[in-house]
């Protein structure tokens, strides 16, 4: 046991008692015994607590910790410092992981020499399986594949080629992360997707595992997937001022920093005017976006005819109706983007 490498499972906590049972279990039950599973309870108001002191009274593996509210990605750093693992894996609350999921990893890690790990996921919803459309490199090697390929498939530049920038069915070195300081931003807005563009940068090989391993829960409930968020349009001004600085970091041409760049303003704009029609202020919001730089570089972008042959036929609409300021037409669609709002 002593041989093999100990791996940090890391589980962020927040009013998670619908499903923490069940992630739990799924990690306690591991095939690989040599892991410590980090609980860290960020100010549930639950019986996430219970639930957790449940468990680690029966599992000297587990560690638990409780605090303050600040978000999942204060609360996944805070594990990353206390992890003692040589490797690092992030679950989500409401997530599950298969039997094997860190053997299967580790394994695959050790004998391709990787930095990063990745297995293919399931999407869970209301209880049904379904097939996760996933597309992401076999192994990156950075002396022999161009990093901004790897970007391509993040951000989705090509219709073909997209995979999901999340930090949860990785398997990470943990040296990785120290020595070069990757941390999850403040932002509560595609955090995971700046961390791992950092951790793409700086890592030397990543290995893919075909096999979907790894549960994910469409949680209804959860803030990623409720049609309005509070905060959301000041939130995308951070996730858009942070990714700025990340491309900057990263091994890139100026020219690929800058396409990275306008196409997630492009997403950007789209997303908080989307937001800002599911709310009760929707007018006030929209007149703040109108002033907002967010705004003024969408429209310069948007009126060049390259960007437009880019766009989809249902994002050309919208690109048009912004414009055109045709706000009112957006807001009578109201009723019509909370039926559709998981397709566009």
């Amino acid at each position: 046991m002593n041989n093999k490498p100990l791996v940090s499972v890391i589980v962020p906590i927040y009013n998670g008692q619908k499903y923490l049972q069940k992630c739990i279990s799924s990690i306690v039950e591991q095939s690989y015994k040599n892991i410590e599973i980090i609980l860290i309870n960020d100010g549930s108001t639950d019986q996430s607590e219970r639930i957790c002191k449940e468990f680690q009274s029966m599992d000297n593996r587990i560690r638990y910790f409780a605090k303050p509210n600040e978000g999942v990605a204060e609360t996944r750093n805070m594990g990353i410092k206390i992890a003692n693992g040589e490797y690092i894996a992030f679950v989500d609350a409401d997530d599950w992981v298969d039997q094997c999921y860190i053997e299967k990893l580790l394994m695959t890690s050790i004998r391709e020499n990787a930095d990063v790990t990745v297995c293919g996921f399931w999407r869970v919803c209301n209880g049904h399986q379904l097939d996760a459309k996933d597309a992401i490199v076999r192994i990156f090697d950075k002396q022999a594949y161009d990093i901004y390929e790897i970007f391509v498939y993040l951000f989705g530049l090509s219709r073909n080629k997209k995979a999901a920038g999340s930090s949860w069915r990785l398997l990470i070195r943990r040296n990785t992360i120290v020595e070069n300081k990757i941390y999850f931003p403040k932002c509560h807005n595609l955090e995971d997707l700046l961390f791992v563009i950092l951790l793409v940068n700086y890592c030397n090989t990543i290995s893919r595992l075909t096999e979907k391993l790894y549960f994910y829960n469409m949680n209804q409930t959860s803030v990623s997937h409720q049609l309005y968020q509070f905060d959301f349009f000041s939130d995308k001004i951070l996730y858009l001022t942070e990714l700025k600085d990340r491309l900057n970091q990263c091994m890139l041409l100026e020219e690929q920093r800058i396409k990275i760049f306008h196409s997630e303003l492009l997403n950007s704009q789209m997303a908080v005017v989307k937001n800002a029609v599911c709310g009760k202020n929707s007018k006030k919001e929209l007149k703040l976006i109108r002033q907002s730089f967010l705004y003024d570089e969408y429209i310069t972008l948007v009126e060049k005819i390259q960007w437009l042959s880019t766009l989809s036929l249902k994002d050309l609409l919208f690109a048009f109706l912004v414009m055109t300021k045709q706000y009112r037409v957006l807001l009578g669609l109201r009723k019509l983007y909370r039926k559709i709002m998981y397709e566009w």
